[in-house]
């Protein structure tokens, strides 16, 4: 992605804009099965005052009708979930928090 802007995406409250390389293998039954495997690199988020380059971002995530797994490995941080539920549940759950 050559360059995002995320002020007029309404995602943040000031002018950015993100820039970023990636690729993904999608697997799918269109139901209720869903696995991403992927990597971003070359991450570039300019502000008005400062440019930032986190580390690559790596990801390996599956959700079934039932159960929920997901591995998040950027620099040093490291996220791991495992959940009772598939992705509407989880996400409906997420949506309470807003």
């Amino acid at each position: 992605m050559r360059s995002a802007n995320l002020y007029k995406l309404g995602l943040l409250s000031q002018p950015a804009t993100l820039s970023l390389k990636g690729s993904a293998d999608l697997l799918t039954d269109l139901r209720y099965n869903y696995r991403a495997i992927g990597r971003l690199d070359n991450i570039v988020l300019n502000d008005s005052a400062k440019q930032y380059q986190p580390n690559d971002v790596s990801f390996d995530a599956i959700t079934r009708r039932d159960s929920t797994f997901a591995s998040l490995d950027c620099g040093d941080f490291h996220l791991k979930i495992d959940a009772q539920g598939g992705y509407k549940r989880l996400m409906m759950q997420g949506n309470k928090l807003c």
